[in-house]
């Protein structure tokens, strides 16, 4: 599969310090996972699913490549890991069959973010968890050609809860530098990153803004 910063194979993930934020993530998401039935949808790797499915009683990972798909059902053979060809629109998915909905940095690539929203909404159960995170677009110099819709932290929140009731908004910073390469950067100087989830919205523009909300 075409690497690029936005979808990559897992095995580009091994002792790449780039991703640890992405392992942060997953690693919160999954002390949500036990026993559930759980859509992670847009993902990077079906790797991420894979650690969710560690707790879930099921993972579905619904993604928009035909060529990730056709790849993870030839090759990854798990008891409670799904693979679903998601046409970019409507979730193929029955409504409300889903305790658990995964949806990281996911929305700013999608023009028709209220439909999105919408879906999930649709196929979450009641009472139950939507974990959703997208960046602030305002820390980036040079704008992600593949992000096509740009949120605030504040223009986020309110529209996620348009759809859901949020319960918690947490925060991680994403980068020092806010230009591509820079993890090189990083790498080069010593930086290391706090990449910890935490409760208390930083000062800074570069950070990703999680939500823990509820249908």
């Amino acid at each position: 599969m075409l690497f690029t910063w936005e979808r990559a194979h897992w095995e580009s993930f091994w002792g790449n310090k780039r991703f640890a934020d992405h392992y942060e993530r997953y690693d919160f998401a999954k002390n949500y996972c036990k026993d559930k039935v759980v859509l992670d949808i847009a993902s990077w790797s079906w790797y991420w699913s894979f650690i969710l499915s560690k707790r879930a009683k099921k993972v579905i990972w619904v993604d928009i490549s035909q060529e990730s798909i056709d790849y993870c059902k030839k090759n990854i053979k798990n008891w409670n890991l799904e693979f679903v060809t998601w046409n970019g629109k409507n979730i193929p998915l029955e409504d409300n069959s889903c305790d658990l909905i995964v949806s990281f940095e996911t929305i700013e690539h999608i023009l028709e973010y209220d439909n999105f929203l919408s879906e999930l909404k649709r196929v979450l159960q009641h009472w139950w968890k939507l974990i959703i995170s997208t960046p602030n677009f305002r820390w980036e110099i040079i704008k992600n050609k593949y992000h096509v819709s740009n949120f605030t932290t504040d223009l986020f929140i309110k529209t996620v809860s348009n759809f859901f009731n949020i319960e918690n908004i947490y925060y991680q910073w994403k980068h020092f530098y806010p230009f591509p390469g820079r993890w090189i950067l990083e790498s080069l100087f010593g930086i290391s990153r706090n990449i910890k989830i935490h409760s208390d919205k930083p000062d800074y523009n570069h950070h990703v803004t999680i939500i823990e909300a509820s249908k």
